[in-house]
């Protein structure tokens, strides 16, 4: 695709033609894709192929999430459009779209809920971790249709040095709205990584156990 900068993609686990589920994980600025999949060593996973695209030097888009919109805009219209194709792609191999699931950590779960936001449909689980939806304060976001109880899981710190709460708690609305099962959780004077807490949630997740 043309207007795609971000076309390193690396795929681990089960072979994308045999596997039962799927996870697509996006790093955050300045990581890649190796350093998302190394998360796989905390969680538990069969029959699962793991997606990790890569941003075109280390960054999805070039400006903080909360900058006006058409600053980042070509960044993110590259990156959704490229989960849009990761998700057809294995929807095309046979899998079942409610066994696919997206995880993001700080930038790349900004860009999985821009996405989530852009094309809403049915999947196994959304996992966003230290991120949020996208666009200055005032922002209003126009989704396209329903999440049909998609689970959907917003961890971030109460006091994250890039995303603030009352963003977190407006993204909640949002995808509540759009009938996704939302799952948040403020963890006090976290740093802005991603703990133990967070993988529990995403292995039972993962594995269909009920996260209270």
């Amino acid at each position: 695709m043309a207007t795609d900068p971000h076309n390193n993609i690396v795929y681990e686990g089960a072979p994308l033609q045999q596997a039962q589920k799927v996870l697509i994980m996006l790093h955050g600025r300045g990581a890649d894709a190796h350093n998302i999949l190394a998360l796989s060593e905390y969680l538990t996973l069969q029959n699962t192929a793991l997606i990790a695209p890569e941003a075109t030097g280390q960054s999805w888009y070039p400006f903080g999430f909360l900058a006006p919109m058409p600053d980042n805009a070509l960044g993110v219209k590259a990156g959704v459009e490229l989960l849009e194709q990761l998700v057809t792609q294995c929807v095309d191999q046979g899998i079942d779209a409610r066994n696919i699931y997206l995880l993001g950590f700080s930038q790349g779960a900004c860009l999985v809920l821009q996405y989530l936001l852009q094309h809403p449909s049915p999947l196994g689980g959304i996992f966003a971790l230290s991120g949020a939806l996208m666009g200055p304060q005032g922002t209003r976001y126009e989704p396209s249709g329903l999440l049909s109880s998609t689970p959907l899981f917003l961890g971030c710190s109460d006091n994250d040095p890039h995303v603030p709460q009352w963003r977190l708690e407006e993204t909640a609305h949002v995808f509540e709205a759009m009938e996704a099962k939302v799952h948040i959780r403020l963890y006090k004077n976290m740093p802005h990584t991603i703990i133990e807490d967070e993988l529990k949630i995403i292995n039972n997740t993962l594995n269909g156990i009920i996260n209270e």
